[in-house]
């Protein structure tokens, strides 16, 4: 006869929560870490984990059920009721189980790769797949699944406070909640404008035993009651952490940005920092583990996933403040503007604000894709400053914004004035009047952003550090465009200073003019290479499509050059080192000359038709126009004829100019120093020519996003503003928003390439030389297209379902 299941009330009333709700607890999350495992065929039970079960009335009936009804033996019915744990009643005897049994043949099981769990961090299970899975796939058959996970790093999963791991299991004193999970992002699809990270669903063999038990037991289940009692609201406020849900600075996300946004030396690196910086609480971790010795040592010999694992033994908040400490004492080197943030685990979001951890040279932060809680945060931190309940806070908070007495009102309402100020104001201005106003402000402060802020350190400093971690982005760096014309003005301006008589160079002049022409060369190399990677890299077929980074850039403007040069017989440009004045000029004419002759061969850089887009050519709603390797070749041909134009010009205009001469007077001993008139007319000359190259935009400088205007019917114009000042608008919608062009906030634009009608331009996102972007390189990689049709009934598709807000009553 079915029995009916029972309410939250009358479960709350027959197993008082704070007696029985945390002993189920510690059984969901070991059935979870049991059932998301992957096991083979001829997977067996062992004995103490068999041992170590206990069972109620309810589960006995469902085991003998099991066993009479469904031929199950005896060890397989035992487990699978174990990992079901409840139904109309418990199944488990809580109580009578022995735990520490339990938990220690799971670790040991796990160490001795009995039971499998992915890696789903970093490149390792990723380029796994990619070298043994030509086509995409959805699922991987069981033999394919073994095959992926025999040899790879153990899975880090942390469910509660069991932390699974190639050290099995390990108990911590605190919890998290990163479930293991079978349906993993391991791909990338054929599709080179798709940017997700497709999950691929593992799977663990049906003739295993345990898997034919945990198909039967549903039907033990259906004849005792179809429905289970209401578990999942019994222990709502149990498992959903309502605090650390809407918590909008958690760190959660740490785990996943170590094991993303961390290279395999940085990943040792910061191993080694956090052994001799964690008050020995590592060390004693390692050595309980077997892994004794110097911290160098230790790091050394481990794996990045034992790394991994180890790591995690240190909660979040300490491990996000030792990667601030790591970041400032240089073991880990971000350079400027580099933004580090989650690859393989790019969907991975936390907390009801969808956080995203990143790292930046100033830190770690959990932040969204827009400023609204960083505006926000930035209010709340002016309110935590100030005590509400202090009548000296109060009127100290007042003071400050007594140049803002229409914001305060009549009724001088604190509340409304911050929101006010903070929605007019510039974020570094508000803090700046704030965080510096006391003393104890830049220590309440730091402990707001769980970060350290010192009175001894450079103002803009803590001001940026601070911004970083409210979400705010960071300031744009000081491009090759400003270094450049900071020095042209000085030399200018001591030119002017000179007599016109004057028979002698000053230091000062001599000076002023040695900076210029190192300015000159850099500005010009820089310039040089970033035209002639702009204009011939194949930036969509690239393995990171519409990414400047200047090493890559350099390499291939440096053959292509090379290339250049060589067919032309020109023997005055050496790209094997680094380029004088002389050949640095003539390499925009080089390059003019090679566009025209490319223009005349476009048949043989003619993309082939199995490498475009799938929309290409079946939609009117989105174009592609890269239908060449050579993106100058899909330009509009107004903008093909001005981008010549310009590189001759520029070339003729700086061989014409008379600054080589004056640099070489200035540099070097001379009877007869060039006369200021002559300085400037060649400091002019360079000038225009330098203008025409940043007008065009062969230089590489960087556009950030300034303001963004939402109009109605669903129009927008982003506008972005550039080191000069210069501004361009990008509109949506548009025929090529599918394409795989940045949409950040920060670009680097082509604004003389322009292609559909002068639709759009060529644009790219900043890429740096770091360990990161190294360990990155060559991702992502593509599969190859694929048909399903159907799967191989002889493997079992893991649940896809996250357990951490449910009690599953069935073992499916």
């Amino acid at each position: 006869m079915p029995r009916a299941p029972l309410s939250k009330s009358e479960l709350a009333e027959a197993y008082p929560e704070e007696e029985f709700a945390p002993k189920l607890l510690t059984h969901v999350a070991l059935s979870r870490i049991l059932g998301e495992s992957i096991i083979r065929r001829n997977y067996t039970i062992p004995d103490s984990i068999n041992n170590a079960l206990h069972f109620t009335d309810s589960g006995r009936e469902v085991i003998d059920a099991l066993v009479r009804k469904e031929k199950v033996d005896v060890k397989e019915a035992r487990l699978v009721a174990y990992l079901t744990l409840v139904h109309i009643t418990p199944l488990v005897d809580f109580d009578e189980v022995d735990t520490r049994q339990l938990v220690s043949t799971i670790g040991s099981e796990i160490k001795q790769r009995k039971i499998l769990y992915p890696y789903i961090y970093g490149r390792d299970l990723y380029d796994r797949a990619a070298e043994r899975f030509a086509d995409e796939r959805d699922y991987l058959r069981h033999e394919d699944t073994i095959a992926l996970l025999e040899d790879a790093p153990v899975g880090v999963f942390h469910i509660a406070n069991f932390l699974v791991g190639p050290y099995g299991l390990i108990e911590t004193e605190f919890e998290r909640h990163v479930s293991p999970r079978t349906s993993i992002p391991l791909q990338h699809c054929p599709d080179p404008t798709c940017a997700r990270v497709h999950p691929v669903q593992l799977s663990t063999s049906s003739e295993a035993r345990i898997v034919r038990a945990r198909s039967a037991i549903n039907k033990v289940l259906e004849n005792i009651g179809q429905d289970p009692s209401d578990w999942n609201g019994y222990l709502v406020d149990k498992v959903e952490r309502r605090d650390e849900d809407y918590n909008d600075r958690s760190m959660q996300g740490v785990p996943f940005l170590i094991g993303d946004a961390l290279s395999d030396g940085e990943m040792q690196h910061f191993f080694t920092y956090v052994l001799k910086n964690s008050s020995g609480s590592l060390l004693s971790t390692c050595a309980t583990l077997g892994q004794k010795g110097a911290p160098d040592a230790i790091s050394e010999q481990l794996s990045r996933a034992e790394m991994h694992q180890l790591l995690l033994t240190e909660d979040d908040k300490s491990l996000a403040g030792y990667l601030d400490g790591a970041i400032e004492q240089g073991v880990i080197e971000i350079p400027d503007g580099e933004v580090r943030i989650l690859r393989v685990n790019r969907r991975h979001r936390s907390t009801a604000w969808n956080l995203r951890p990143q790292l930046s040279k100033l830190g770690f932060r959990s932040t969204t894709g827009d400023l609204y809680l960083a505006n926000l945060r930035l209010s709340a931190l002016v309110r935590e400053l100030y005590d509400q309940n202090s009548e000296s806070d109060t009127v100290a908070l007042k003071w400050l914004l007594r140049d803002s007495e229409e914001l305060l009102g009549d009724d001088g309402n604190v509340e409304m004035a911050i929101d006010s100020l903070v929605r007019r104001e510039d974020p570094a201005t508000v803090l700046r009047r704030f965080i510096f106003a006391r003393p104890e402000n830049l220590e309440r402060a730091g402990r707001f952003l769980a970060t350290e802020l010192r009175a001894h350190d450079d103002e803009s400093t803590t001001i940026s550090r601070a911004l970083w971690k409210l979400g705010f982005r960071l300031p744009a760096p000081v491009g090759p465009s400003s270094d450049y014309w900071n020095t042209h003005n000085e030399f200018g301006q001591a030119a002017r200073s000179t007599p016109v008589t004057s028979v002698r160079v000053s230091s000062s002049l001599r000076a002023a003019a040695a900076h210029q022409a190192v300015a000159l060369e850099n500005y010009l190399y820089q310039a040089m290479v970033f035209s002639w990677w702009a204009l011939l890299h194949d930036h969509y077929g690239a393995g990171q499509q519409f990414v400047f980074r200047p090493s890559a850039a350099e390499s291939f403007a440096r053959s292509s050059i090379a290339a250049a040069a060589s067919r032309e017989s020109y023997e005055g440009l050496d790209a094997s080192a680094k380029l004088t004045l002389a050949p640095l000029i003539g390499s925009f004419g080089l390059l003019a000359r090679e566009l025209e002759s490319r223009e005349g061969r476009a048949k043989e850089y003619k993309r082939p038709a199995a490498s475009l887009p799938r929309f290409a050519g079946h939609t009117s709603m989105q174009a592609f126009p890269f239908v060449h390797t050579t993106p100058y070749l899909d330009l509009d041909p107004a903008a093909q004829q001005s981008v010549k134009a310009v590189l001759r010009d520029v070339t003729a205009r700086l061989n014409g100019s008379q600054i080589a001469m004056v640099r070489n007077q200035m540099l070097h001993a001379t009877p007869v120093p060039p006369q200021p008139g002559v300085i400037l007319d060649a400091l002019d000359d360079v000038g225009r020519a330098i203008k025409k190259m940043e007008a065009t935009g062969l230089t590489p400088q960087l556009f950030s996003l300034a303001d963004v205007r939402k109009r109605s019917w669903g129009r927008s114009i982003a506008e972005f503003r550039g080191d000069s000042g210069d501004v361009i608008e990008i509109h949506s919608p548009s025929h090529y928003e599918w394409l795989p062009m940045p949409s950040g906030a920060e670009q680097v634009i082509v604004r003389g390439a322009t292609f559909g009608n002068g639709a759009e331009s060529l644009r790219f996102r900043r890429g740096h030389d770091s360990a990161y972007e190294d360990y990155w390189a060559s991702y992502p990689r593509r599969r190859e297209p694929s048909m399903s049709v159907g799967f191989d009934r002889s493997d079992t598709l893991a649940s896809t379902v996250d357990g951490d807000r449910n009690i599953a009553s069935r073992a499916d």
